[in-house]
């Protein structure tokens, strides 16, 4: 099947991709990662025929490597961490783990018998986290610098404020909210959608009235109706 890919590759793009979402089923099948390890490898192979970052549009080679000169990219703080990239929960595990009892009670206990709650212990107990930790759909790639500074932050609006060069995410520490640049607020639009109708996801009613006005505002690019459609592929 690869092969079959490489041979014709030369005919169109679109026929690339198309041959690369049946090679997505022949190597993953349609079978949900049990881990956030096994979900980080389906998301960059999704990705490996579009190698941008979800916020800055910065493209990253194949060691996962970011190119910032060619996005224009401000480093504020660590190179190191903006050469990087990261898989991105669009929707924070934060966010969604606060309504599991797990993530607010220490319910689990370790080998030396301590307690412990959060993030660990809900993927170790709670099957539903499991899946919205994992879910493809929540997971893209981005600038390891800005996925440090979003933290678990909401998205809102934002007036003024600088962002990273070119890169227009704009991240307010104080107010713990982030503003994504514009072609990406209709895919987080409808990603923050998609977990609130997979998994009941509760979204006060400011964020329903900004994510469905995002929806409306931003309709889907080419590269999200591939991306979709490879992960319906993988995830059953």
């Amino acid at each position: 099947m690869l092969i079959y890919c490489k041979i014709f590759s030369g005919i169109t793009s679109v026929f690339k991709k198309v041959c690369l979402a049946s090679v997505l089923i022949v190597l993953w099948g349609a079978i949900n990662a049990a881990t956030f390890a096994q979900a980080k490898k389906q998301m960059y192979f999704i990705y490996q025929d579009h190698r941008m970052t979800m916020y800055c549009d910065c493209p990253f080679s194949k060691q996962k490597r970011v190119d910032l000169a060619v996005c224009g990219y401000d480093v504020r703080r660590s190179f190191r961490r903006a050469r990087r990239t990261e898989a991105e929960h669009i929707v924070p595990a934060a966010e969604f783990g606060r309504q599991f009892q797990c993530w607010q009670e220490p319910i689990c206990t370790r080998r030396n018998g301590t307690r412990y709650k959060g993030r660990e212990c809900c993927e170790r107990v709670n099957e539903q986290f499991r899946a919205m930790y994992t879910d493809l759909m929540n997971l893209a790639p981005a600038v390891g610098e800005v996925n440090q500074d979003r933290r678990d932050y909401r998205f809102g609006v934002i007036d003024g404020g600088g962002g990273y060069g070119r890169c227009e995410m704009i991240i307010d520490h104080k107010a713990k909210m982030a503003y994504p640049p514009e072609h990406a607020r209709g895919f987080i639009a409808r990603v923050y959608l998609y977990m609130q109708a997979m998994y009941d996801l509760k979204l006060d009613p400011l964020q329903q009235k900004l994510f469905q006005a995002w929806n409306e505002q931003y309709p889907k690019s080419e590269w999200e109706v591939i991306r979709e459609n490879r992960i319906s592929q993988i995830q059953s």
